[in-house]
């Protein structure tokens, strides 16, 4: 129970748990948030809790706070189609709502009790196969017991219901190297103190027995930290951070760095280095020997070859380096990695031997060649990472630089996973390895091996609002709402004044989809003014205009229509890719779901297809970004009555999604599918697919008026065909059926 060790990790102080009780509030009893009577029939709600999850891997009453927890459990029905979808027995079910009862007096009075329950389950049972999974769950209960036993004794009599946030817990050789400051008389020099900070901490990361902080969650923390290091190091997990400064004077470097004990905020070592820029390149590997030895951690001789090899002999080439690791750097947020590809290629033509430019110049490059029919630059990119690794055979860089050809230029997925496991045992502090293993799990349809990979990118890059983002839409594809909130939330704490509109957008768009509630898009809304103010955000009349077509408010979207930009569609729901219709399609669908005069509505439609066709046109040849084009098509095609056109451009856009791609996009494309069946009088296929597609993870875009959950089937005008249809009301009278993965 992570509530519980977390408390224990608190040493004593029970204000660092959730209010009210220690443990994990999904797992606790109703009478425990009341403050009632607490004995054995408590533990084994939680133990009915603890055996839902293991035969579903949901949880029956999930919610992100205490408050929504207790509203679920005394105010909603047991989910037990949860239970159904995987085929738990009956017995077993009756069981589950019997110790998840309310009242305690309904649940088993003691572990005995639930154990001859137990027994008259599996006499129940008739399958072998079920037998034994039922062996399991009953040693399962058994081990939970004892821990529900130190639950009991550890729980304290009151607690204050709000409490400080619990941080990782702190390693003793984990290490943030802060940002570099700039002495320099030239502001121009900045990157210098940068690229200095940025090598040493490349270098340490390097070596296996420290833990390392990416630079992406240190780079905040810019001066003015004397008296707060102790909170850097709670937040960051790290017993210790290092500072610095860099001061350059014509062709010399003065660099001051100190190694300090967040605990204590005692300094441990410190030292000066002077030297000319050609000298000083060689720092950042005694620098990373130095700090490994004053935490007393032993470098392998792989690991000091490393660390004393120097990057270059080339100031000048050093210099440029610099400037294109910036650009890189800047890269994901700019949306362009040319500045960075043009600036490494200068370093490289100044110093061909320069190994690690010639792989990160490989590694954006594979930005390029990710696209099917970019040959020119996959074969690119393969050269610069095999002259990397002919200059540097035990360079991580390079062999990152070489899984991205495996992936992109041999479609290899099993050769690329090799190659950067490889890369892993050289990088064991990159955040980029286990990130490029999210993203290739993706493609393979693993998302609990995604999931995990994310969360070891998390633990290098705590502060990273971008791996938290992919979480998040990871989420959101398996329909796990609740998990997407909770990292929704998590991204408002790291950076709670970036988008912050927009992401409370975002989130209110997960809690409508988890509970079916329109109001609490409304109250967003509302909170964020008149929207018709000249001021108003572009995401903002996007938002009123989609929360309008969901209410069925036609004439109100009309109003907030004329107004919506390409950049609000792009930014009224986040996370995600570019919108998924045109204004338009937007504008066609509108004309047909206000029944506007039939030669109006025809006229919509054709201007909307005409710029479908003409995107169409556009990408003739392009390998990839024809397939949603083809299901817009389809759907304008079905609502003006063209029913095989509109069917066989549908089929066409689930044919043209590309396998190695995976299968969330496709699935996706298939929603456009069953939309199409349904508005052409398909019923019996559409209501099939769509039966099969709430079951499998999926891509959901933005706005997509085919997105398929439960709660777009419900709201959305689109669906109205099937209404009437038994199969369809029974469909989305009950919970949304469990995301299989």
């Amino acid at each position: 129970d992570f509530g519980l060790a977390k408390a224990i990790a608190a040493a004593g102080q029970m204000e660092l748990t959730h209010g009210g009780f220690v443990g994990t509030p999904a797992f606790a009893s109703p009478e425990q948030f009341a403050g009632g009577a607490i004995d054995a029939r408590s533990d084994i709600y939680a133990l009915g809790v603890t055996l839902w999850f293991i035969l579903s891997g949901r949880l029956p009453s999930a919610g992100t706070t205490i408050d929504e927890i207790r509203k679920r459990q005394t105010h909603h029905t047991l989910p037990l189609e949860q239970l159904r979808s995987r085929a738990v027995p009956q017995p077993v079910i009756d069981l589950l709502r019997s110790c998840l009862a309310i009242d305690p007096a309904d649940r088993p009075s003691s572990a005995q009790d639930l154990i001859r329950a137990l027994e008259s389950c599996r006499d129940h049972v008739a399958s072998r196969r079920w037998r034994r999974r039922l062996a399991f769950v009953a040693l399962s209960i058994a081990m939970a017991a004892a821990a529900s036993s130190a639950f009991l004794l550890l729980r304290p009599k009151a607690v204050p219901n709000d409490g400080p946030v619990a941080f990782a817990p702190i390693l003793e050789k984990g290490l943030a190297v802060l940002p570099f400051e700039n002495l320099s008389a030239e502001e121009r020099d900045a990157f210098l103190a940068d690229g200095i900070q940025d090598d040493v901490l490349t270098s340490v990361g390097k070596i296996k027995g420290l833990k390392v902080i990416a630079r992406t969650s240190v780079m905040g923390y810019r001066g003015g930290l004397a008296g707060r290091l102790r909170e850097v190091g709670e937040t960051l997990g790290v017993s210790h951070v290092l500072e610095g400064s860099v001061r350059r004077v014509a062709d010399r470097v003065v660099v001051n760095v100190a190694l300090i004990d967040t605990r204590d905020e005692r300094q441990v070592w410190s030292e000066r280095y002077e030297r000319t820029l050609t000298d000083a390149l060689s720092l950042q590997g005694e620098l990373a020997v130095e700090i490994a030895r004053a935490l007393q951690t032993s470098l392998s001789p792989a690991e000091q070859t490393v660390a004393a090899a120097k990057p270059t002999d080339n100031a000048e080439a050093y210099l440029l380096y610099l400037r294109a690791r910036e650009a890189e750097i800047a890269a994901p947020g700019s949306g362009s990695y040319g500045p960075a590809i043009q600036l490494y290629q200068e370093t490289v033509d100044l110093d061909p031997n320069f190994a690690l430019a010639w792989a990160r110049l490989s590694i954006c490059v594979s930005h390029f060649a990710y696209w099917p029919d970019r040959v020119d630059w996959r074969a690119k990119a393969r050269a610069q990472a095999e002259e990397a690794l002919r200059l540097r055979p035990q360079l991580g860089e390079a062999h990152l630089a070489l899984t991205f050809c495996y992936l992109w230029g041999d479609n290899d997925i099993d050769r690329a996973l090799a190659e950067l496991a490889r890369t892993a045992e050289l990088l064991p502090n990159s955040a980029e390895v286990p990130l490029t293993e999210a993203f290739i799990y993706k493609l393979q349809n693993r998302y609990r091996e995604r999931i995990a990979s994310l969360h070891r990118a998390e633990a290098l890059d705590p502060r990273s609002d971008r791996i938290l983002t992919y979480l998040t839409l990871t989420f959101r594809w398996l329909r796990d709402w609740p998990a997407a909130m909770r990292t929704i939330d998590q991204i408002g704490a790291l950076i709670p004044d970036k988008r912050a509109d927009r992401r409370q957008w975002a989130r209110a768009n997960l809690e409508f989809r988890l509970t079916g509630d329109i109001a609490v898009l409304k109250k967003v809304l509302a909170e964020q003014g008149d929207p018709s103010a000249s001021e108003t955000p572009e995401w903002l009349t996007a938002a009123h205009y989609e929360t309008a077509m969901l209410e069925r408010d036609f004439a109100a979207a009309a109003r907030h229509l004329p107004h919506v930009t390409v950049q609000g569609l792009e930014e009224a729901v986040l996370p995600g890719g570019p919108p998924a219709h045109s204004k338009a399609f937007h504008e066609a669908l509108l004309a047909v779901a206000r029944g506007s005069d039939a030669a109006a509505t025809h006229q919509a439609l054709e201007v909307a297809r005409i710029e479908v066709e003409a995107r169409l046109i556009s990408l003739t040849g392009a390998s990839v970004g024809g397939a949603p084009a083809h299901a817009d098509l389809g759907l304008i095609f079905a609502f003006l009555g063209r029913k095989e056109e509109a069917i066989g451009e549908a089929e066409r856009a689930v044919e043209l999604h590309p396998e190695l791609a995976g299968t969330i996009e496709k699935n996706g494309l298939s929603a456009a599918l069953a939309l199409v069946y349904a508005q052409t009088g398909e019923h019996e296929k559409a209501i099939m697919l769509i039966e099969h597609l709430l079951t499998v993870p999926i891509d959901l875009q933005r706005g997509a008026v085919y997105n398929m959950t439960l709660t777009d089937l419900k709201w959305r005008w689109v669906w109205d065909p099937l209404r009437s249809h038994p199969r369809f009301q029974k469909l989305i009278s009950g919970p949304e059926p469990a995301t299989i993965y």
